[in-house]
């Protein structure tokens, strides 16, 4: 019977209490019984030998443990009533035998909608456009309504799909030919039966792109980076990485998850990295990280004179081209290729899910490093290869671009024509020298207000960039013209902009009129004289000068 088995596990507690048994009795039975928890000696013999029970203390076993009158009394007046002249009346946190604690799940709970709080609090909560995009009539998409099932018509103004290559028939046509010839997934990871052929020519493809001996691709970039930094990190002993300011977060994690001594240089400032590079003994071990064109501040760094740096002080370079590739140079290979240095960058990163349209990240290097990478890297190692019909698009995309100079043509116009009227209607736009356009407001909440005005009174969608992608006070519109936006649509923005910041007071600032021109040949490559209005007037201040104003 049930009352049997109850003395029984009573009986065991005292036993094994008393040196007799020596195996815990709570695994087998999962719970303490009313006759177990009703006989003090078993429950502190249970203290003694169980490592949960063992946590309480002789005070607490005591209050948890109710006397015989204590019973009685519970009986006369139920569970958790008592006499008030009881004298052995429980403490309320203990009434019912146990103490009263919020269930597992709701203590958690509590601690994520906590962490939610206080970003809403901020300002900074982020919510997602649900976005449907419309192949052939980029940057046009339908966004649907959560709260009542309804769609709208918006022109996207902040994508990455910064060529609109995703859209391209050439892409869609590569995509669908090989899900159809070879099926929609890789199999397994590399190693593991998910080497496609695919895979081999894209990775031939990066190669020839970047001047480069081999490359290796990756799920993305943000994978790329932080596996490959920190797997260097132990190829290389006792190392130091020099990391500029602004790098991306998933060279950061890759930094922080290695085994370097870090030294950080202050954005693109080539007087402090030689500092810190003069500081360090010549024949240690050292590399220089740092991105070609920042997407957040729209600079581009200046790559030649930190590959100088680095072969005089004995330093490899790591270049993240992630907002430069398909987009800057003859056969859209970057910054590097633009500028003639690819030779001088040992190794670079890059995406195939920005320019190229499609998804997955990758580096190029020399053939021992590539190799290295392939048997080590965690990242590459463990995880299933992107599909092969995304291999074969990502290719098509990258020798597309490789030949053609239209789509790159067009989207550096388009960037020029928009920092140029907006320079002209006085808004804050950062010293951008890329084709990233950044305009500062300064306030998370207000951030947010512009962009939400956009959509719901003009149909028109840009995202709100607050920390933790931003410093705090540095809350920006990130604009991002595209080949396939029309003056209509610029004119229309521009219209929206000037709406919203009189109706939330926002500043405005005086620039320096500009009467340069551009050539083609300097589109098609995005030559530094496509965005050298800051190198050649004075600015309006820093950033953070522009957030004082607004705040």
């Amino acid at each position: 019977t049930i009352d049997n088995q109850e003395s029984r596990m009573a009986q065991r507690v005292s036993m094994k209490a008393a040196g007799k048994i020596f195996k815990c009795p709570f695994i087998k039975s999962g719970a303490l019984t009313k006759e177990t928890i009703n006989n003090k000696d078993a429950m502190r013999g249970a203290v003694a030998i169980c490592p949960h029970m063992s946590k309480l203390s002789s005070e607490d076993v005591n209050r948890i443990l109710p006397r015989k009158e204590e019973m009685e009394c519970s009986s006369k007046h139920g569970k958790t009533g008592m006499c008030e002249s009881c004298p052995c009346k429980l403490e309320p946190e203990f009434q019912g035998h146990a103490p009263s604690v919020d269930p597992v799940d709701n203590h958690y709970e509590k601690l994520f909608a906590k962490q939610v709080e206080t970003v809403k609090e901020e300002g900074r909560y982020r919510v997602f456009a649900d976005l449907e995009r419309k192949a052939g009539n980029f940057p046009v998409a339908d966004c649907h309504n959560p709260s009542n099932g309804e769609k709208m018509k918006v022109t996207g103004w902040c994508s990455n799909d910064y060529l609109a290559m995703g859209q391209h028939p050439k892409v869609i046509g590569a995509m669908v030919n090989t899900a159809q010839e070879c099926g929609t997934g890789a199999g397994g990871t590399r190693n593991i039966s998910g080497t496609n052929h695919n895979h081999v020519l894209l990775e031939q493809e990066l190669a020839s792109l970047h001047g480069k001996e081999a490359a290796l691709v990756f799920t993305s970039c943000y994978v790329a980076n932080e596996t490959t930094l920190t797997t260097m990190s132990k190829m290389l002993p006792d190392s130091i990485l020099f990391s500029d300011q602004y790098n991306h977060a998933s060279m950061i994690q890759g930094i922080r998850n290695g085994t370097w001594q870090r030294k950080i240089y202050k954005h693109n400032d080539l007087d402090n990295l030689e500092a810190l590079l003069k500081d360090c003994p010549i024949e240690k071990n050292k590399v220089v990280a740092f991105e070609s064109v920042n997407s957040m501040e729209g600079t581009i760094a200046p790559m030649s004179d930190i590959a100088f740096l680095a072969k005089k002080y004995n330093a490899l370079t790591f270049c993240d081209e992630v907002h430069a590739v398909g987009m800057y140079g003859e056969q859209g290979g970057g910054v590097a290729q633009r500028d003639g240095i690819q030779d001088d960058i040992n190794i670079i990163s890059g995406t195939l899910g920005k320019a190229f349209g499609v998804m997955g990240g990758y580096v190029a290097g020399s053939n021992a490093f590539i190799d290295a990478m392939r048997s080590v890297c965690p990242g590459f190692i463990f995880t299933t290869a992107i599909p092969p019909p995304v291999a074969s698009a990502a290719l098509a995309s990258i020798q597309h671009l490789k030949e053609s100079k239209e789509e790159r043509t067009k989207m550096h116009h388009n960037a020029r024509t928009l920092q140029e009227k907006l320079r002209q209607q006085g808004f804050p736009v950062m010293e951008t020298v890329s084709h990233v356009t950044p305009v500062i407001v300064g306030d998370a909440t207000k951030c947010k207000m512009v962009t939400d005005k956009l959509l719901n009174e003009y149909n028109i969608y840009v995202q709100p960039i607050n920390y933790p992608t931003v410093p705090k006070g540095t809350e920006r519109l990130r604009i991002t013209p595209s080949p396939v936006h029309t003056p209509e649509m610029m004119d229309k923005l521009l219209f929206a902009l000037n709406t919203i910041w009189e109706e939330l007071e926002l500043p405005k600032v005086e620039f320096a009129p500009d009467a340069s021109s551009i050539t083609d040949d300097d589109l098609a490559i995005g030559s530094e004289q496509c965005y050298d209005y800051f190198l050649r007037t004075e600015g309006f201040g820093s950033e953070q000068e522009i957030a004082a104003s607004a705040a």
